[in-house]
């Protein structure tokens, strides 16, 4: 980003940067990392948002899964969780 203007002791952005850093702020809040965020602006848009947009749909399966692990052990009525059948058959059925 090349150095602000100074105007009265203020910093003075030329619009093309404030676009451009409200393009980043996006990425960031779609889950790109800064160096994807910069392979992203140079060019190849469609391919690296449909990639991002693979890897999102992998990790909510991922995260919807341990949700589901979690309701099972909330569900459970067992004193203990080692001692608890019904967790030992998920496990099993889960390998």
């Amino acid at each position: 980003m090349p150095a602000a203007e100074r105007v009265a002791g203020r910093r003075v952005y030329d619009e093309s940067i404030l676009d451009r850093l409200a393009a980043i702020s996006l990425a960031k809040r779609a889950g790109f990392t800064l160096a994807e965020t910069r392979l992203l602006l140079a060019g190849g848009r469609a391919r690296r948002l449909a990639r991002k947009a693979g890897e999102l749909d992998a990790r909510i399966a991922e995260l919807t899964a341990r949700k589901q692990s979690l309701a099972r052990l909330a569900a459970c009525g067992c004193k203990s969780l080692l001692a608890c059948g019904r967790i030992a058959d998920a496990t099993l059925s889960a390998r």
